[in-house]
């Protein structure tokens, strides 16, 4: 690796400070809520990852006979990884049987379709009754796998959303507040200042500049920002909403507990 690939973000995307869950902040609050749900799957249960991309979430459910499921959709800013899904299919036309699974996953899906209602609805048809629904959604976060990047929720909208499909919404939580959302945007920011530079020269002359501005802003800002999170009462500024959701029951093989 040379000096033209190092960067100051990616040095510290491979230190152990990546690992802090303070330190991406949007991502970690996703990964935390997918991996509380899989401790509430008992084993045995068949789980549909909808809209799963690289199955990142695979190993939380080895017990479990997990389902990937996805489509092919290449954008200039991200490719499914179609080798490690187990079905190719529209989220919003599932080639599933009706009620097969006992809990779908929807992780930041929801924004990437064309009518999130007919998704919502097509996880409705293939839960078993009493089967959760566990979903994901942005709220203020930037575009990403352009061209396909549609919608952004509220929380009343996402409740909404589900309920008309048929759901009963068991749980409803931003993903932080004020401060987490003040601290995860100013972590933009270096690379905002500094752009890549067209050569060694220009990264050197920035280099004492740009070093302070990473370590501010990428660190002790969004580090300080998870603990003044927790006051914020109002909660109206958030990255995101985490849910979960049941299918009204009439009995379940496998019901989630909690």
């Amino acid at each position: 690796m040379g000096l033209k690939d190092l960067s100051l973000n990616r040095l510290l995307s491979l230190s152990p400070l990546a690992q802090a869950a303070w330190f991406d902040a949007e991502r970690s609050a996703v990964r935390a809520f997918v991996t509380e749900i899989s401790e509430k799957v008992p084993a045995g249960s068949t789980v549909l990852d909808a809209g799963a991309s690289g199955c990142q979430y695979k190993p939380l459910f080895a017990d479990t006979r997990y389902v990937a499921c996805d489509i092919r959709q290449p954008s200039p800013q991200g490719t499914i990884f179609v080798s490690k899904l187990d079905v190719l299919s529209d989220v919003a036309h599932l080639a599933f049987r009706d009620e097969v699974f006992d809990a779908v996953i929807l992780t930041e899906v929801l924004e990437h379709v064309l009518s999130p209602q007919a998704v919502v609805r097509e996880a409705y048809r293939v839960l078993q009754s009493g089967g959760r629904l566990f979903l994901s959604v942005p709220f203020a976060w930037k575009e990403h796998m352009i061209p396909h990047d549609y919608f952004r929720f509220t929380s009343s909208g996402l409740r909404l959303l589900l309920e008309q499909a048929g759901f009963e919404v068991l749980q409803l939580k931003h993903r932080g507040g004020y401060f987490q959302f003040i601290g995860y945007w100013l972590a933009e920011l270096p690379e905002r200042l500094f752009p890549p530079a067209q050569s060694n020269l220009e990264r050197f002359v920035r280099l004492p500049l740009k070093a302070p501005a990473v370590v501010v802003f990428r660190v002790l800002v969004p580090f300080l920002a998870q603990y003044l999170d927790c006051f914020d009462r109002q909660r109206d500024l958030t990255l995101g909403f985490v849910c979960s959701c049941r299918k009204p029951t009439g009995g379940s093989m496998h019901a989630v507990r909690g």
